[in-house]
């Protein structure tokens, strides 16, 4: 299963890794500094930004849905395809 993160810019669906800033504190896209709605979520993104994606093995799906996917689902969308993504508002 391959995860990406992406987060919604006024209305634009933008992959986290399009982050020009260095940190996921601030999302920097256009030469525009975005704020994350709730900042906790910065957190999660880390790991999307430094690598586009999260590739998990299907045998430790559920643990990683579980742990990783779940506790923050609750405050932002998360739609799932073949590939698995999560969005979150700017």
């Amino acid at each position: 299963m391959e995860v990406t993160a992406w987060v919604d810019i006024e209305g634009e669906s933008v992959n986290v890794s399009a982050n020009q800033w260095a940190s996921p504190l601030l999302f920097l896209y256009n030469n525009t500094l975005h704020f994350f709605a709730n900042p906790k979520d910065s957190i999660h993104l880390l790991q999307y930004q430094e690598h586009n994606s999260v590739k998990v093995p299907t045998a430790e799906w559920q643990d990683f849905l579980k742990e990783s996917i779940l506790p923050s689902a609750r405050n932002t969308p998360f739609s799932t395809t073949h590939r698995c993504s999560r969005k979150w508002t700017m």
